[in-house]
Formats: structure tokens, C-alpha cells, sequence
């Protein structure tokens, strides 16, 4: 579902999940931010924050209905091993000078 465009013209869209309860979510591609979520029966009633168009992920508090990733921390050295046994580690996007958050 279209959700307006970022600064530099990206569209940015909705993907709505559903089951056949009737719960739904709609999860916008700009951060993968959970933009709503109404339950069975409350179709009317969102029950988490979000914002009213994608232009507003970009204009504001960027964490608003976030999904954080792997970790709730820094990953030291943007790398990590699954394992102590694991050769080679897992390198992840350096975020902010050194190391990566939330992974």
C-alpha cells in the first residue's frame, strides 16, 4: 500500500499482515516501523503509536514503532561469532564510528 516518499523522492509503502482473526499490522518500509496494529475486534482502535504518513518517519523521532534488530546494545568492532568455535566473524553495517547499534 503506498505511504507517500521519502526526502529523495523513495516511494515508501505499507505492508499490511492479517490473519483470519482479524488481527492486523501494517509495517512501514521506512525502518520497518510497525506503523499500526489493531486487534480482533477493535478494528477502529490502533493499539500502538504511530504516524500518519511515511514523509513523518523521516521528519521526526525516528524510533516511533521501530523493530529493533539482533541486539538491544552496541555491537563492539561491528562484527560478532554466532559461536567461539566460529572462524570467521559476522561483520554488520558500522553505525556509529567503531560499532554497530542494535544490530
Amino acid at each position: 500500500e503506498d505511504f507517500g516518499k521519502a526526502a529523495d523522492g523513495t516511494p515508501i509503502k505499507l505492508a499490511i499482515i492479517e490473519n483470519s482473526n482479524g488481527m492486523r499490522a501494517a509495517i512501514c518500509t521506512m525502518g520497518a516501523a510497525v506503523q499500526s496494529l489493531t486487534l480482533a475486534g477493535c478494528k477502529d482502535h490502533n493499539v500502538v503509536l504511530g504516524y500518519a504518513t511515511g514523509a513523518e518517519y523521516e521528519e521526526n523521532v525516528p524510533y516511533i514503532g521501530c523493530v529493533v534488530g539482533r541486539v538491544c546494545n552496541r555491537i563492539s568492532g561491528a562484527q560478532f561469532k554466532y559461536s567461539p568455535s566460529d572462524s570467521s566473524p559476522v561483520k554488520v553495517t558500522d553505525t556509529h564510528g567503531g560499532f554497530c547499534l542494535h544490530g
